[in-house]
């Protein structure tokens, strides 16, 4: 069957991350590559109107979104329906209208939603996989995982025992897109079809081009939120890096920023600059100065868009060893790893690094061949496009039965 026109639907969390920016450069890459690009998407901002019942039935299933998308595709005749984030406002029901218009369905595995009301496994800042296999989710419900509210985190379950019970997960899609190996386990660990699940990481376009240089100061850029390892870096800047003289400069926003504030004045530390939200040209241009970019994250990241970043500029990344990100940073070849959420470690190993100048160039020479290899435009665009031919087929055996 033909592929050329593209239904890619996403629902915009409140406040734009990862997942906005990758949705934003996978649908500008299907058209650099000639593909018609319908997007369908919804905003969180909604739900500011709804009243608490509204919200969550339509967690569960969108009826209202049904229709609109119902018509959408009558009008638009896609060949293939790709969904990124459903949470909150578009629901699983959605794939239900996709499929049957007779489409091929594809769903990315953005952060672990299906298999953890929360999305990131951790709870109390501890990873956690009380609810993972589990058909109804209660463990997150009693602990009020989501925003510390049982009644929000009771809506999110009834959504996932709900389409378990169906089968949505298994029948619904054709192929789910895990963003690396580690992910993918957890999910299979979680009930989705193995055979379904495949992986296709992150990229970056266009190439930023690599750095000259080694840089003048160590960087941290993302979300400022608890399971992002803020205080952890902190602490290392207060232990020892800050006594030498070590810069940080922070780039970010997010509800742990008064608290960051708050440990920069309290520790006195008087090489931490904290910069805010900045635009991505921006980034681009704090990563090409960096000498190193600091990745403390102390949850299951699936794959951070920084690390593509930093990767194709030639900045290595200092990263805690977990999950996905220990594998993606190669220790010793791209960047170098710490013990998560341990600031002496990440002291006593930054420290030595910074003044290696010979070691800081070719960790930083691996990281910019790793991008090369891995994470180009072109590379994702092969393996979208045989991803979208596998679920075509998949649909197409499913049609003929």
């Amino acid at each position: 069957m033909s592929l050329e026109r593209i239904l890619c639907i996403h629902n915009h969390y409140q406040q734009p991350g990862g997942e906005d920016q990758v949705f934003a450069a996978e649908t500008r890459l299907l058209e650099a590559y000639g593909h018609h690009v319908i997007r369908f998407t919804a905003h969180n901002d909604a739900i500011a109107q709804m009243g608490k019942l509204e919200l969550a039935a339509a967690t569960v299933w969108n009826r209202t979104i049904q229709e609109e998308l119902r018509e959408v595709i009558r009008r638009e005749r896609p060949d293939l329906v790709h969904f990124h984030n459903t949470f909150i406002l578009i629901s699983p029901a959605a794939y239900y209208t996709a499929q049957a218009a007779g489409l091929p369905v594809v769903q990315t595995l953005h952060n672990y939603r299906l298999i953890c009301p929360d999305a990131l496994l951790l709870r109390d800042q501890h990873l956690c996989s009380d609810c993972v296999g589990k058909r109804v989710p209660w463990p997150g419900v009693l602990h009020a995982c989501y925003h510390n509210s049982r009644p929000q985190t009771a809506a999110i379950a009834a959504m996932l025992a709900l389409h378990r019970l169906r089968g949505t997960y298994q029948q619904q899609v054709d192929v789910f897109i895990a963003l690396s190996a580690f992910s993918r386990q957890q999910f299979i660990a979680g009930g989705l079809p193995a055979e379904k699940i495949v992986v296709k990481p992150n990229f970056l376009h266009p190439d930023p081009g690599p750095r000259t240089g080694i840089g003048d100061y160590a960087l941290f850029m993302g979300r400022l939120s608890p399971e992002k390892g803020l205080s952890t870096m902190l602490e290392a800047w207060a232990l020892r890096l800050d006594a030498l003289g070590i810069p940080l400069k922070i780039a970010g926003d997010g509800p742990l920023m008064p608290d960051v504030q708050q440990m920069v004045q309290a520790h006195g530390l008087r090489h931490v600059d904290i910069l805010g939200r900045r635009p991505h040209n921006e980034i681009v241009a704090l990563l090409k100065q960096a000498r190193v970019l600091v990745f403390p994250s102390e949850c299951y990241e699936n794959f951070s868009v920084a690390l593509v970043e930093a990767f194709a500029c030639g900045v290595p990344v200092v990263a805690a060893r977990l999950g996905s990100t220990a594998t993606i940073v190669a220790d010793e070849q791209t960047g170098m790893h710490f013990a998560p959420g341990d600031a002496a470690d990440l002291a006593a190993k930054l420290a030595v690094l910074w003044q290696q100048p010979e070691r800081l160039a070719r960790l930083g020479q691996g990281a910019r061949t790793a991008y090369e290899t891995h994470y180009t435009a072109h590379q994702n665009y092969r393996r979208l496009r045989s991803i979208y031919e596998i679920a075509a087929a998949r649909a197409h055996a499913v049609t003929k039965q």
